[in-house]
């Protein structure tokens, strides 16, 4: 890890490429506070760090165009929270140690699909 300027400058492989770039607070050498996170293939996460994991509240853009916009508890999509898939589809609800656990989820067209109670599909 490099720092410059109170930034994360980012990550590095033994190949010396790129992994991802962090800009925000930090604290001890990793991300804490308000952030983003950028990768190499165009996602990101913007929100609040613990101990260089997402903690708090958030949203996750992924390269592939899929979107998550919610809660996260030690790097793991944690509380309340909406999942948005490229192609439409979502589920929206909560969230426990990045699985659905009280929520539903819905077509491309906003159709009810399921609903899941405490983390069991209905």
């Amino acid at each position: 890890m490099g720092f410059y300027d109170e930034k994360w400058e980012g990550v590095e492989n033994k190949d010396n490429y790129d992994i991802n770039k962090f800009e925000g607070e930090h604290k001890n050498g990793e991300p804490n506070g308000q952030g983003t996170v950028t990768y190499p293939d165009g996602g990101s996460i913007v929100g609040e760090f613990k101990d260089g994991l997402p903690n708090g509240q958030g949203t996750v853009t992924y390269s592939n165009g899929n979107k998550y916009v919610g809660g996260w508890k030690d790097g793991k999509i944690n509380g309340q929270g909406t999942y948005t898939w490229s192609d439409g589809k979502k589920y929206v609800g909560e969230w426990k140690k990045g699985n659905y656990w009280n929520g539903n989820s819905y077509n491309k067209n906003g159709n009810f699909v399921r609903r899941y109670v405490n983390g069991e599909q209905q």
